[in-house]
């Protein structure tokens, strides 16, 4: 019988052998890293509900995640607005550790901001005992969510809202959302930079009230998103991604509103009343692990002339890769070229859908259309009264060139009304978005140079949030 001699080893074998299998464990550790730092279960709901943007998509989700619904009513002859935020925050994993910030912990909660009488962001905040969320029908109609006592769904909001679930904002939060404003004011508008201007660029610090909120409000003859296969939602084929960091819904782009809202003191007795009957109402929603960095926000449905017509446009900063995960890392971490890289890793989008009520039909000039933003303008100015303005013009063009639509939103600086939202981070809600519900708003609309809407509306929304000349740039 014959032996078999093996060839020698090549010299460095066992080296190469053991960096081997230091790399396949470092490749297992990273795809743990990597599958353990994504939200499969959102995923799944976000494929499962591609064309019911209304439905809660959080079930079985872990942190970090955030959902919350927009519910907007205009008062009769547009005296004002009353919103109502209805949502859920569920942190990431703290690994065992407690805490006794609520807004650190997974609860349920209602924002709620009003002008005229404004006062600061009132947050009502429930354990996740108390939130409930129930699906509708598979066009949309019957979903049903409830927080605490009070209920809200695709017809209207049952509102029970008591002063003792109110939780208030931090001093240091307050201190750190006026550094914030501050900066990206100065720097998009240096022309308002002159001696004593500080105090002028500021946010304003509303008075803080424990009010209790009573009411409701029924929804009539609602107007939905016109959807389809190609673009089951607002977000077009967009939605089909299942693992962008926020989805954005439009649920009722106009309807009209019946009802009471009544605001009561600590001890029951009337503060404001509000009767909305007559009034007129919008509804959108959020929900993902994270809101952009910039955007631009903006909604107009009380039009002097066009009633029932509603605006819809949003502009913003949106990350292919989140930057706190892993893969964002590796890229980062590739010699020299990693930062550009994961620079590309981004894309400003925008949404941007008008219902006519006239033609009763709605246009849709979004990215995934081929429309393109030919212009923003944002200036800053002194009006007669020496209160700081901002005007914001926006024109976007549809893809054939035959339609056009120019956007010009007025609001006063200082005059919004700061928001909590998720912040990855600091695994937390906190204050990061200003809104203002007082702008007025001048619509010019054409198609094949023949106009269509021209109109103007003064209870408007608006949200300009982060580095404004860098999601300028990205247009």
């Amino acid at each position: 019988m014959k032996t078999k001699h093996l060839p020698p080893r090549p010299s460095g074998w066992s080296a190469q052998w053991f960096l081997s299998s230091v790399l396949l464990l470092l490749g297992i550790s990273l795809s743990k890293d990597i599958l353990d730092g994504t939200n499969f279960q959102l995923s799944a709901n976000n494929l499962r509900l591609l064309n019911r943007p209304e439905q809660f998509h959080g079930e079985n989700v872990t942190g970090p995640f955030f959902e919350g619904w927009y519910y907007k009513t205009v008062l009769p002859k547009a005296a004002g607005s009353v919103i109502f935020i209805p949502g859920v925050f569920v942190p990431k994993s703290m690994n065992g550790e407690e805490t006794t910030d609520t807004r650190q912990q997974p609860h349920g909660f209602v924002m709620v901001i009003r002008d005229p009488h404004t006062v600061e962001c009132l947050y009502y905040a429930y354990p996740m005992s108390e939130f409930s969320a129930t699906p509708g029908t598979e066009d949309g109609y019957g979903f049903t969510v409830r927080i605490g006592k009070s209920t809200f769904h695709d017809k209207g909001m049952e509102l029970n809202l008591d002063a003792a679930a109110l939780v208030r904002t931090t001093d240091d939060d307050t201190s750190a959302f006026m550094r914030k404003a501050l900066r990206e004011r100065q720097v998009l508008h240096p022309e308002l930079r002159f001696p004593g201007s500080e105090e002028k660029l500021l946010t304003r610090e509303w008075p803080r009230k424990a009010l209790s909120v009573r009411g409701s409000v029924t929804f009539l003859d609602s107007v939905r998103f016109p959807g389809s296969k190609l673009i089951p939602t607002v977000m077009g084929p967009f939605a089909y991604l299942p693992a962008m960091e926020c989805y954005h819904g439009l649920v009722s782009q106009y309807h009209q509103t019946t009802g009471a809202i009544r605001f009561e003191t600590a001890e029951g007795s009337k503060e404001h009343e509000f009767d909305v009957t007559g009034g007129e109402g919008y509804m959108e929603k959020d929900h993902g692990i994270n809101f952009p960095m910039n955007w631009i926000w903006l909604q107009a449905g009380s039009f002097a002339r066009e009633k029932g017509s509603s605006l819809m446009m949003s502009i913003a900063d949106v990350p292919l890769l989140s930057k706190k995960g892993m893969l964002s890392r590796m890229v980062s971490s590739i010699p020299v070229y990693g930062s550009w890289l994961l620079s590309k890793f981004h894309m400003t989008g925008f949404l941007v859908t008008l219902h006519h009520s006239r033609t009763n039909t709605t246009h849709n000039l979004s990215l995934y259309t081929g429309s393109r933003i030919k212009s923003i303008l944002s200036d800053a100015y002194l009006n007669a009264d020496e209160k700081p303005m901002q005007e914001v013009e926006i024109t976007v063009t549809d893809f054939w060139r035959t339609k056009k639509m120019m956007v010009r939103a007025k609001r006063p600086i200082g005059a919004g009304v700061p928001l909590p939202g998720p912040i990855v981070e600091a695994n937390r809600m906190a204050l990061i978005v200003e809104e203002t519900l007082t702008v007025d708003v001048d619509v010019v609309f054409t198609v094949d140079g023949v106009i269509v809407l021209e109109d103007s509306g003064s209870i408007a929304g608006m949200e300009v949030v982060g580095d404004m000349k860098s999601l300028i740039s990205g247009i």
